[in-house]
């Protein structure tokens, strides 16, 4: 069994993963599953008001969670996938509990490993696999030895790229934090950059 085939199991188990993604490496759980949530944010000691980003593996996959505008389905087609997370209103009621200003951050990230673990498995929690603080992790052994102690798989990518997603409210028009593609992102949506999230 490869290492994608046992995270899977992993999930589905309500246990946690670790992944890479095109930006530094993911700490992954079930985000329809309330107690595997809450073990997540156990593990990186992170304040529970603190929304997570959620990964599917395409934009379809997405919208059977979360609701897309015309105007975020266009924007999605340029930038997605990448470095970018998307706010969304969720669908889900279990997602509807994990939003922020009732949306939540959406990624579909450009890496082969994430992506095909997520034509298995999704949604997954993409949260960076850090304690909540700290840098992000570029390698498996950049990765806090507790945290890591409380994951059932790693996915081993190598080093990943570093950097993190530009999160934008498409529909808002407003940049909540600068990273991957930034430029480029403000100019498609106009510049009403705030970065309350930094």
């Amino acid at each position: 069994m490869n290492p994608i085939q046992n995270a899977a199991i992993s999930i589905n188990s309500g246990e946690l993963i670790v992944y890479p993604t095109e930006t530094t490496y993911a700490l992954g759980a079930n985000p329809l599953d309330a107690q595997a949530v809450q073990k997540l944010f156990n593990a990186k000691k992170r304040d529970p008001k603190n929304p997570l980003s959620i990964a599917f593996p395409t934009l379809i996959a997405a919208s059977h969670h979360v609701t897309l505008s015309t105007k975020t389905k266009l924007f999605a087609d340029h930038f997605l996938p990448g470095a970018v997370t998307i706010l969304c209103e969720p669908t889900n009621s279990q997602l509807k509990t994990m939003a922020k200003n009732g949306k939540i951050g959406i990624r579909i990230p450009d890496h082969p490993l994430a992506f095909n673990l997520l034509t298995q498995i999704n949604p997954l929690t993409a949260t960076s696999a850090n304690i909540s603080g700290t840098p992000g992790a570029r390698t498996i052994s950049d990765i806090d030895s507790e945290l890591l102690s409380s994951v059932s798989t790693t996915i081993d990518g190598g080093k990943t790229s570093g950097g993190k997603s530009t999160v934008v409210d498409v529909d808002e028009s407003t940049i909540f934090r600068k990273g991957s593609h930034y430029e480029e992102i403000k100019t498609w949506i106009g510049d009403n950059s705030s970065f309350p999230l930094e």
